[in-house]
């Protein structure tokens, strides 16, 4: 494991909550954030998530997809990715559009393929996600319709609550509001990206997963999803308006929920001004008091590759 430190200043938890604010903006949103707040309380992220519910559940913008259209919003929106990143897609990914039906089930065939290649139990998902993304299959799976799950107890977890392929006991299908698909789908396309210039990409993601352990293979996985926030956060600020009280409220389980991710989150941030791919390409990082340190894995098959244009992006000397 090899360490590069670089001192920038910190983002304050006031700092995030501020850019929470500007995203959700109070002006035109009153009764959900605090104006004058300097932080979150469990009053205001519940206001928030529950405008995003709302938001949801009667969507604005409603669009009935079929694969042409989910085709088309795939492919502005990575041109736009590809402009945050400052890197072309290595190989598009396939995208295919489900039924609500047809949706677990496609994904869990995919899994299965993917976790035949490993000497491990297959742990099929139980519920399904917004969207998914399998990189070793190298695409991207959406459903027909928005899927609003709701657990039988908000204090189990949804994916052990329920037999391997069956559905929960409430799935409510939604027409898809465009802002939110377009920000998931985002999600998912940079996914795409940050797994293909890291070389873990088909073949790539089998060669890595079995050279890695699993700590740092989390690790990679919550750098993915905290790459992808800050890609939507760009975009929704600058092209996509419309995004901004989704985006806000996906950053709670990410930002405010999870301590250690809220460190890889704001070590990420304080180089928001360079392209993205020069950020990706550490296996994760994590802020201090002072300074940002920035973790490589030495038995990741392009940890050369990798720690050099890094080093060459923020002028680390070797």
């Amino acid at each position: 494991m090899e360490k590069v430190s670089i001192r920038r200043k910190q983002l304050s938890f006031e700092d995030i909550w501020a850019q929470d604010k500007i995203l959700v903006n109070c002006e035109k949103n009153p009764g959900i954030l605090d104006k004058e707040s300097n932080l979150p309380d469990n009053r205001q992220i519940f206001n928030l998530l529950f405008a995003m519910q709302e938001r949801t559940l009667h969507p604005a913008q409603p669009i009935e997809l079929d694969q042409d259209k989910l085709e088309s919003v795939a492919k502005e929106l990575g041109e736009i990715i590809q402009k945050v990143w400052g890197i072309e897609y290595v190989q598009k990914p396939a995208i295919e559009l489900r039924t609500p039906e047809d949706y677990l089930p496609r994904i869990n065939e995919i899994e299965k393929k993917v976790y035949s290649h490993f000497n491990q139990e297959e742990s099929l998902l139980r519920s399904p996600p917004a969207m998914y993304c399998s990189p070793p299959e190298g695409v991207i799976v959406a459903p027909s319709k928005y899927l609003l799950v709701h657990s039988k107890d908000q204090s189990e977890s949804m994916r052990t609550e329920y037999t391997h392929l069956d559905l929960p006991k409430k799935v409510e299908e939604i027409t898809w509001d465009r802002p939110l698909l377009e920000e998931i789908l985002t999600e998912e396309l940079t996914h795409v990206l940050f797994r293909q210039i890291r070389g873990e990409w088909k073949d790539g993601y089998y060669v890595t997963s079995k050279k890695i352990n699993e700590v740092t293979h989390n690790n990679i996985r919550q750098w993915n999803e905290i790459m992808a926030q800050l890609t939507k956060e760009k975009i929704a600020l600058s092209e996509k308006p419309d995004w901004k009280l989704y985006t806000a409220a996906h950053r709670v389980p990410l930002v405010w929920a999870n301590r250690y991710s809220r460190s890889k989150y704001v070590a990420a941030r304080t180089l928001y001004d360079h392209p993205f791919v020069e950020i990706a390409v550490a296996d994760w990082g994590e802020s201090g008091d002072d300074i940002n340190n920035f973790y490589f894995d030495s038995d990741h098959p392009n940890h050369e590759k990798k720690l050099e244009r890094f080093s060459a992006a923020f002028k680390i000397k070797p």
